[in-house]
């Protein structure tokens, strides 16, 4: 039996085999892709987790990581409270 000619469909949803990433409410984030996320330079955000005014982060071994989904519901808060509400 030939395939020659056959329409063959592909699964593109697939995604590599490996790990799978953990869910975004799991994720861990270093130092600078959390200033990306809240925009800020690093000693502004180190003094707001300083003064407890911003998400505190989590230590593994000698790694400083902030919870992802907590600094984005840091700064979701911010526009919330910028914008009056």
């Amino acid at each position: 039996m030939s395939t020659h000619g056959a329409d063959v469909q592909t699964d593109t949803n697939t995604q590599p085999s490996g790990p799978a990433a953990p869910p975004a409410s799991d994720r861990l984030i270093r130092l600078p892709a959390t200033l990306e996320v809240v925009g800020l330079g690093r000693s502004a955000w180190l003094d707001l987790v300083r003064e407890k005014r911003a998400p505190q982060p989590v230590k593994i071994g000698r790694a400083t990581l902030w919870v992802a989904a907590e600094v984005q519901q840091f700064v979701r808060d911010r526009i919330r409270q910028s914008r009056g509400g």
